[in-house]
C-alpha cells in the first residue's frame, strides 16, 4: 500500500513538471517543444483534458488545424462541457484544415508586455468588425498596425489584411 502511494506521488510530481514545461513552451512561442511535452503528458494521463486543450492550441500555432481540431474534439469527449475546447473548435471550424503556421505569419507580443505596462488604457468604439475567418486568424498578442483612412483609423494584421475600423 505505501508503494503504491509513493509511485503515485511520483506521478503527480512528474505531472506538475512536465506540465509547467509545456506552458513555458508556450509562453515562448516554441511550439513545436509544446506539441512534444503535451503528448508526454497525455502518454502517460490519456484523459488529462487540459495537456489536450494546450496541445490543441499548440498544433493551431503551427498551421495543423486537422490535429488541432482532433485534440479539441478529444476534449469534448473527456469533458462535454468544456468551453476552451467548444470555443477553438468554432473558430477552427472556418478555417482551412492545414496552412501555413499562424505563427509564421504574424509577430507576436510577449506576455510580459501585458503584464509590464500599467496604466495605459484607451477605449475605443470598434465599427466595421471584421466576419469569420478574419477575426478567427487573430489571437491575444497579435502584433497589428494601425493605418489612418479618412477619418478612421484601421487595423492591419502582419499579412496586411484589414480587420476592422475603429472611430477617430
Amino acid at each position: 500500500m505505501e508503494r503504491y502511494c509513493r509511485q503515485e506521488e511520483g506521478q503527480s510530481r512528474l505531472r506538475k513538471q512536465l506540465v509547467r514545461e509545456a506552458v513555458s513552451l508556450a509562453l515562448r512561442d516554441c511550439w513545436e517543444e509544446a506539441v512534444l511535452v503535451n503528448e508526454k503528458i497525455l502518454a502517460q494521463f490519456p484523459e488529462d483534458a487540459e495537456a489536450y486543450n494546450r496541445l490543441g492550441k499548440a498544433l493551431a500555432e503551427l498551421g495543423r488545424n486537422y490535429q488541432s481540431k482532433k485534440a479539441y474534439m478529444k476534449v469534448m469527449e473527456i469533458n462535454p462541457g468544456n468551453a476552451i475546447a467548444r470555443k477553438n473548435l468554432a473558430r477552427l471550424s472556418r478555417l482551412p484544415e492545414e496552412e501555413v503556421p499562424e505563427s509564421a505569419k504574424r509577430g507576436k507580443l510577449s506576455s510580459e508586455v501585458f503584464i509590464a505596462e500599467r496604466g495605459k488604457v484607451g477605449i475605443a468604439r470598434l465599427i466595421d468588425v471584421g466576419q469569420g475567418e478574419e477575426l478567427d486568424r487573430l489571437s491575444p498578442g497579435d502584433i497589428v498596425q494601425l493605418e489612418e483612412k479618412g477619418q478612421r483609423l484601421v487595423v492591419m494584421d502582419g499579412r496586411g489584411k484589414y480587420n476592422f475600423a475603429i472611430w477617430k
